[in-house]
């Protein structure tokens, strides 16, 4: 809807300067605000890049050029992004946008940084939560200006824009470039309904191991429950019924009262006999679960040491530590008995 000149009002009814853009030396526009006329492309549309596009359009962002190695993923993507259009390869995406996004797999983003010709002022950013800056340093080099733009969440299944929004809201984002650009994605983070989280280069790696934790391995833990109800005759409908009415149930908890006041278990209550069942079940019926138990066992102690003394944890560690070295004996006897 328009006002004034240069002015307009989205849908919402918010009003914005259509006008109002900060311009680099290099001539690349950059907007100040709720909305952006700058032109986005998206390479790689995976779990990534999928949603990405589609909470940018939701926000406001004109992403006008989709790539990716899958030509039906990029399809799927525009369909879903108002005036976007597909192109074969990246060159379209680095020829007509302002802001390109690259959203391949980590192993990937110095090749597409390498591989073309950079404008300057042209701002390219990619999405890896390990990686730093040095890993577009192609593209810095021929002017361009380069950031690192990270959402601590997950992205797998979204399949609509109305999916996208609602992961993206109350997210950290995980912010580096400098001058305009920073600026720029930081607006957007906050237009994508998320939080601003400064994370120095050195501690990434740090950063993504605990994303890695907090998400992939926590599919691992129950991934491994439900093993164990497969174990002893329960079906795998049953089990992530039943898991994950707890695990859901847990990470409310952990929310609303915190780690120390939600943890549970044999280990918080110092009950030895329980913890000696389970290791001895674990390592007699074979699951391959015992090193994990252990570790995890180990890993609950710092959490929990106002809870016993002193002397009942070094008894919990050394319970554990038994079954590990016998774990440990006893693969070496089946390996020399695979010899």
């Amino acid at each position: 809807m328009k006002g004034a000149a240069g002015i307009r009002e989205d849908q919402d009814g918010i009003r914005f300067n259509s006008y109002h853009f900060l311009r680099s030396t290099y001539g690349a526009v950059l907007m100040v605000g709720m909305k952006s006329d700058i032109s986005i492309g998206i390479i790689s549309a995976g779990a990534m890049g999928t949603a990405l596009g589609m909470g940018l359009s939701v926000a406001g962002c004109n992403v006008s050029v989709v790539t990716s190695q899958t030509e039906r993923s990029a399809l799927r993507l525009i369909k879903r992004i108002s005036g976007s259009r597909y192109s074969s390869g990246p060159g379209e995406v680095f020829q007509a946008c302002d802001l390109i996004f690259i959203t391949t797999p980590d192993d990937l983003i110095s090749d597409v940084a390498a591989k073309f010709s950079w404008k300057p002022g042209q701002s390219v950013v990619h999405c890896s939560g390990v990686r730093g800056l040095s890993v577009l340093g192609p593209a810095r080099a021929q002017g361009a200006l380069v950031g690192a733009f990270h959402p601590f969440q997950t992205f797998s299944n979204v399949t609509s824009s109305k999916e996208a929004t609602r992961r993206f809201a109350d997210i950290y984002f995980a912010i580096e470039a400098q001058g305009r650009l920073l600026k720029m994605l930081q607006e957007m983070a906050k237009n994508l309904g998320g939080k601003v989280l400064c994370v120095e280069n050195k501690h990434r790696a740090l950063y993504h191991s605990s994303a890695v934790l907090s998400c992939g391995y926590i599919v691992t833990l129950l991934y491994s429950a439900v093993q164990l109800w497969k174990e002893i005759g329960l079906s795998e409908k049953e089990a992530l019924d039943a898991i994950g009415t707890m695990a859901h149930s847990t990470v409310q908890s952990v929310r609303r009262y915190g780690l120390v006041s939600t943890v549970t278990g044999p280990v918080v209550r110092g009950d030895i006999t329980t913890l000696n069942r389970q290791l001895r079940a674990l390592s007699i019926n074979d699951t391959g679960l015992l090193k994990l138990f252990i570790a995890l066992t180990e890993a609950s102690l710092p959490m929990i040491e106002g809870f016993l003394s002193e002397d009942k944890q070094r008894e919990i560690l050394k319970l554990v530590m038994r079954y590990a070295e016998a774990s440990k004996s006893d693969n070496i006897i089946r390996r020399g008995n695979s010899v």
